[in-house]
């Protein structure tokens, strides 16, 4: 949300007359447990069912965006650390770019038998 009350909102009609509107925002933030209609089986299905920015979405809701999210799994609160740990093995996963460009992973596994994606690697285009 963008935290504004009011915004305008202006059109050129016929190329010459200029018309703005001031306009109130709004926002509710509505979640799934809000509605009562649902049965509490049913809610822990449908808990049970989503994940990652699909749960923040559908069960939190959260309007998240979910452009350039490749696994819809994925939760930053839970996949990204700030801190990581001493790691005991390393991988370098390489695609060498026949459609697209040339990229490289470097995967660890940390004392904690968690694989972490510890840097990456890809030109600037």
């Amino acid at each position: 949300m963008t935290g504004y009350e009011q915004a305008h909102v202006a059109a050129l009609l016929g190329g010459n007359r200029l018309v703005v509107h001031r306009v109130d925002l709004r926002s509710w933030h509505i979640r799934l447990d809000d509605n009562p209609s649902l049965s509490a089986a049913y809610i822990d299905a449908l808990r049970a069912e989503y994940v990652g920015l699909w749960r923040r979405r559908m069960i939190e809701g959260t309007w998240v965006i979910a452009e350039g999210a490749v696994y819809d799994m994925f939760d930053e609160q839970r996949h990204v650390v700030d801190e990581l740990p001493p790691m005991r093995r390393y991988w370098v996963a390489i695609d060498y770019g026949t459609a697209n460009q040339f990229s490289a992973i470097l995967y660890g596994l940390g004392a904690n038998d968690r694989l972490y994606a510890v840097n990456e690697w890809r030109p600037n285009s």
